[in-house]
């Protein structure tokens, strides 16, 4: 865990301080969401499903690629 923490805090600091202000405000904002998860059912789970494929793309994407996650999000 200690490496994934020093990791994220390197990519953290390895950000324009625009970009991080932005990232910053977004993470805030699905907070909130996730606070109010009860009467809006936006859990961490389904903010997950909603927003993983937009934020963590690959470079390159293939027909393979795409096929496995319609699997992952299907389960």
């Amino acid at each position: 865990r200690g490496v994934l923490v020093a990791g994220a805090r390197a990519c953290w600091a390895a950000l324009p301080a625009s970009h991080r202000a932005l990232l910053g405000r977004f993470l805030r904002f699905l907070l909130l969401l996730t606070q109010h998860a009860a009467s809006n059912k936006m859990s961490s789970a389904n903010l997950a499903i909603v927003f993983a494929p937009t934020l963590l793309r690959p470079e390159k994407e293939t027909i393979e690629i795409m096929l496995g996650d319609a699997e992952v999000t299907a389960a």
